[in-house]
């Protein structure tokens, strides 16, 4: 055989034997790049394999390269270049990095560079500002993280104190963070220190880092703002600034915080810019920021898609799915749906604290949970590896946000799957995803070309990739095999999701609108899916109940009218400038308070203190995340914010001795939700917002910290304020809460007074002048006491607002808005309320401070599932044989009822809004100790009335709205008892037929068949308002949150006959409420039995 000669004269011979086969020829040809005014020429003559091989060995390593051969790289890497650039490294050798680098690519398994780094690596080691236009998964991080490192190790040391030398923009937190790794893994071995700030964290690990000085700073914008205008770091060492993903920073309304963040950097840094896209906004910043910059695209000129390759009908164990949903709350429901299936799913959105995204992203990372439903948060900067499917269930926007969904499977070279329901309302989209599908080789349904057809004139409304007008144009860079599926029908396709072990089940098909379901569909407005075709299907539920009435602009729910006024100050009065609702002051306009004046705290030496007494039990320490998520859920339990773990008994909270003993003394036996959750966060000194129920122990979550954080203080003197205030809408609750403050704080010698209205004044007057720790108060008295100067908050450094919806409702905000600004700002604040609707929301963020929020319990205001309701629809003129028949009369006001009962030998006692606060305490003491069995009272009694062993609760009036009939039935079934609940309810209800049917159904409660009628012939009525958390409901009719609470004990009564207990209502267990409309609504959860008349 003849040996391989290679001729040094200015043409290469290569001798390859005659019989070697094309492919071994085409590889010779391949490989041997020629330099430009040479010539290949192959002479047929016999050459040993093994020779063939060495040849290419050697010409791949001694040739130089040409223009001829870089623009065919580029090609083949589909980039193209806008600028004078460095020719591109094909291996990592090439790309000239100190060694210390290159041993740490070698030691994370890197084979070869992609096209982002190839070309990218000597633009940003030569010094160059460059705009990199790449997908997301192209390796960018590296791509720039390397050479900040090498940029960075040719730079002074930094100091304590100075600034980053690189800094990142980027913008998500769940990105920064896997920046965050890049730069670890890379930078150790050169001491190459780094920080990630990103807001939903605490600030002051964040705040010691930079202040210690390090020399990458990976940083969202908003939280760097905080950062930079606090003093905490400044740019001027910064030398190195990237904008990753700065399209999709843009689109979040960053841009104004990076031209302010870029105004702080000295002008003559390298920046380097990174997008998926090139809008003209993003042209913008780059022509405003970067010095003659060369940009780098990766791919085609068009947005592109991954190829998203057909895996098989029956997947694989254990592969990952994410689901995407267009809002929050609806991830909320879809996550609960596919549970209830037996899959196991978790979610991710904005209100997630960090935390929460921690433990979310770990759990589906380590495949403990399989199935990710998110909102596009997750969308961007997302990558776990495994994902192999991607469902979008809410079609996005933009094809551009499509695209980045979609890019969550199909990552280095793996294969993927993307499902998509596409229905009539995304036809603006439809011409973009058919030249998606298209440029990408997939089969187009024909209904979407129908939509697209139709909608002819219609384009992506952002523009190209380019920024070259609407529609979307795109590209794809694979075979034919990868497909994005769309079917015919909603649904999951019966042969792929079909058991518990096939978690990444192919969710295939796409509905166009609603379609008909032959199972239990859980169905959205735009269809859902279902298991097996069109059975069990899960989707977003509708979102159309009604949840709590605002006020009104007069009457009965007027914050400026008193009772029966349309705007007087006072009962039955009119006139007047605002009236509260009660026929007391209520919001007076600028009268009430109109002689305090905010203090200039800035000017005062205040005293210090001290409000953080937590240390965590090494029980509640040393539990997993597991295990606080399990408990949290078992409880209900949701939380909003850096929180500490949980506790789950008394010894665990760590009160002192004194505190133990007092709960020993009382019997408890653990605590509940709200105070499990809220001690450790109120003991820490954070501010607290809690979202519970009446009857949920807040008043014992807030108490106890109140009394520990005064304990460590130093003793009130004659002449000071309080250092605890609570403020509560009503007298009762008022006294109910001064008496568990006497409970607990007699031992420790803290004293209390309580300040309400309808009560003489000398003796409030005295308690305070004497001084207390604790001061109970409603706002309307408080601010008399203020103004008058009986009374300041100087010493208040704990602050408590219980029930703060009501309060509002009522009309007191001026009034509290005027009594916290006489509080130092740096108290500790505790918010409690059962709603959480804007006003509410609106005093919290004026007034806390980067608070911890607890939710406990159902997502919607729901009735409490121990209470039997039973729901009467009756004709208004058989009302008064029905009480009787339920052992209580009949009549048109309180008095006359109690009359009524008192003659049927029943004993009744009554209260209402004009009774004494002397006849008030008479008829409660009467209640409570077994007196009088039986309570008729308007809404008055219906909030922070606390007495033990009510049964029953009667609604001879059925109340304006479903929240306030709530609240009334919460009187019963506190503390994990049971009661019962009935309403008489007229065809003067008809407007409130459809919230009771949503109350009831929730509640698994039997519907009277006359209510349904009633609720079919009512339409469109319906309770408008706000739902719990302050989202407008759309339509009428209460929305339940479909919490299951299987009770066998409870039984539905209907129409007729006597319905008198076995038990007798003589008994002093069987207490007896009737409520008539006044302004008041408990929050409460119940079993419930109607009667229909």
């Amino acid at each position: 055989m003849a040996a391989l000669e290679i001729a040094k004269t200015d043409f290469l011979e290569v001798v390859v034997d005659l019989a070697a086969r094309e492919m071994v020829l085409e590889v010779v040809l391949e490989m041997v790049a020629v330099t430009t005014g040479m010539a290949v020429v192959v002479d047929l003559e016999m050459v040993e394999e093994a020779a063939l091989e060495m040849f290419v060995d050697r010409m791949d390593k001694a040739y130089v390269v040409s223009p001829y051969e870089v623009q065919q790289f580029r090609n083949s890497k589909e980039i193209t270049i806008q600028g004078n650039a460095p020719n591109p490294i094909q291996n990592f050798t090439e790309a000239s990095f100190p060694d210390y680098v290159m041993a740490e690519i070698r030691n994370q398994g890197y084979e070869a560079p992609t096209a982002i780094q190839a070309q990218g690596w000597p633009i940003a080691m030569s010094g160059q500002d460059m705009v990199g236009i790449a997908q997301t998964g192209s390796g960018k991080t590296l791509a720039y993280a390397l050479p900040a490192i090498v940029h960075i190790n040719n730079q002074p040391q930094i100091s304590r104190g100075e600034g980053p030398i690189a800094l990142i923009l980027a913008p998500t937190r769940e990105l920064a963070q896997q920046i965050q790794q890049v730069a670890n893994d890379f930078g150790s071995s050169s001491y190459v220190r780094n920080t990630c700030i990103f807001g939903g964290a605490p600030k002051g690990p964040q705040a010691r880092d930079l202040e210690r000085g390090v020399e990458i700073c990976i940083a969202t914008p908003g939280r760097l703002i905080d950062f930079l205008e606090k003093g905490t770091t400044n740019l001027e060492r910064c030398t190195y600034l990237v904008l990753d993903e700065a399209d999709r920073m843009l689109d979040m309304g960053f841009e104004p915080q990076i031209r302010k963040i870029l105004g702080q950097i000295r002008p003559d840094r390298q920046t380097l810019m990174w997008s998926a896209t090139w809008p003209k906004e993003v042209r913008k910043l780059a022509a405003d920021f970067m010095n003659a910059p060369i940009q780098i695209n990766v791919g085609s000129l068009n947005l592109l898609s991954n190829l998203l390759q057909e895996i098989g009908n029956n997947g694989e164990p254990g592969a990952k799915v994410i689901i995407f949903v267009e809002t929050k709350k609806k991830v909320e429901g879809i996550t609960k749906s596919i549970r209830r299936f037996g899959w196991p799913a978790v979610c991710m959105h904005g209100d997630k604290s960090q935390q929460e995204r921690d433990y979310v992203l770990r759990e589906f990372r380590n495949g403990k949970a399989s199935i990710l439903v998110a909102t596009d948060v997750a969308a961007r900067g997302l990558d776990v590896e495994g994902i192999k499917y991607v469902v979008n269930y809410d079609y996005p926007n933009s094809s551009e946000d499509y695209i980045h969904r979609i890019g969550r499977t199909g990552r280095s070279d793996t294969t993927g799957t993307s499902y998509a329901f596409f229905t009539p309302s995304n036809f603006k989209q439809a011409r973009d995803l058919v030249s998606v599908l298209k440029e990408a080789n997939q089969v187009v349904n024909p209904k979407l070309n129908e939509i697209a057809s139709r909608t002819s004139s219609y384009g992506g409304s952002k523009g190209g990739r380019w920024g070259y007008g609407g529609g979307f144009k795109g590209r794809e860079n694979s075979g034919p095999k990868s497909h994005t599926r769309f079917g015919s029908s909603n649904g999951f396709k019966s042969n792929g999701y079909s058991n518990k072990e096939k978690a990444h089940q192919i969710i295939q098909n796409m509905s166009y609108g609603k379609q008909n379901s032959s199972g239990n569909s859980f169905r959205g407005r735009e269809g859902g899916y279902s298991n097996g075709g069109s059975r069990n299907g899960f989707g977003g539920q509708r979102g159309g109940g009604s949840g709590f009435k605002g006020g009104s602009s007069g009457g009965f729910r007027s914050g400026g009218g008193g009772y029966k006024s349309g705007g007087g100050p006072g009962y039955k009065s009119g006139g007047g400038p605002g009236g509260g609702r009660f026929g007391g002051r209520g919001n007076q306009g600028n009268t009430q308070g109109g002689r305090l004046y905010k203090p200039q705290w800035s000017n005062k030496n205040l005293r210090p203190f001290k409000k953080d007494f937590y240390v965590p039990h090494p029980a509640v320490a040393n539990r997993s995340p597991y295990e606080v998520d399990q408990y949290r859920k078992s409880k209900e339990i949701t939380v909003d914010g850096h929180a500490p773990n949980p506790i789950q008994n008394f010894d665990e909270a760590c009160f002192p001795d004194y505190v133990m003993q007092e709960i020993r003394n009382q019997g408890y036996d653990t605590p509940t939700a709200i105070q499990a959750q809220g001690w450790p966060i109120a003991m820490s000194g954070q501010d607290l917002v809690g979202i519970a129920q009446t009857g949920s122990g807040k008043t014992l979550a807030y108490i106890l910290p109140g009394i520990v954080h005064i304990n460590n203080q130093p003793q009130i003197s004659r002449g000071e304020g309080p250092i605890a205030l609570v403020l509560a809408p009503t007298r009762e609750l008022a006294q109910q809460i001064q008496q568990v403050a006497t409970d607990f704080g007699s031992s420790s010698y803290v004293r209390n007074t309580c300040i309400f209205g309808g009560a003489p004044k000398g003796p409030q007057a005295r308690d305070l002048e004497r001084g207390v720790e604790i001061v109970i108060a409603t706002p309307g008295r408080l601010i008399d006491f203020l103004e008058r100067g009986t009374t300041n908050l100087e010493r208040c450094t704990y602050l408590v607002l219980d029930e703060a919806d009501r309060m509002l409702d009522m009309g007191f905000e001026p009034q509290i808005r005027k009594i916290i600004e006489q509080i130092r700002p740096d108290r500790q604040t505790l918010m409690w309320s059962a709603t959480w609707p804007k006003e509410v929301r609106k005093l919290a963020s004026d007034f806390l401070r980067d608070f911890v929020q607890i939710n406990i319990g159902s997502l919607q205001l729901s009735a409490n599932h121990n209470i039997l309701q039973i729901v009467d629809v009756c004709q208004e003129h058989e009302k008064e044989i029905k009480l009787n028949q339920l052992l209580q009369e009949i009549g048109n006001n309180v008095e006359a009822i109690t009359r009524m009962i008192r003659r049927y030998g029943w004993p009744a006692v009554c209260m209402h809004g004009d009774k004494s606060q002397q006849e008030r305490d008479y008829v409660l003491g009467e209640f409570r100790n077994g007196k009088s069995a039986i309570l008729v009272a308007t809404d008055v009694a219906a909030r922070g009335l606390d007495v033990e062993g009510i049964k029953y609760v009667i609604n001879y009036d059925y109340p304006n709205s479903s929240e306030d009939y709530i609240h009334r039935i919460g009187r019963t079934a506190r503390s994990d008892t049971t009661g019962t609940s009935y309403a008489f309810f007229t065809p003067s209800n008809f407007r409130q037929a459809r919230d009771l049917i949503s109350v009831l159904t929730e509640a698994n409660q039997v519907i009277n068949p006359k209510l349904s009628e009633m609720a079919n012939r009512s339409g469109g009525f319906g309770g408008k308002g706000y739902s719990r958390w302050g989202n407008n409901s759309r339509g009428g009719g209460f929305r339940g949150a479909g919490r299951e609470n299987n009770g066998p004990r409870q039984n539905s009564r209907f129409s007729g006959g006597s319905n008198r207990q076995s038990n007798g209502y003589g008994n002093r267990t069987n207490l007896f409420v009737i409520n008539l409309p006044e302004l008041e609504n408990p929050t409460s959860a119940i079993a419930m039995c109607f009667r229909i008349c």
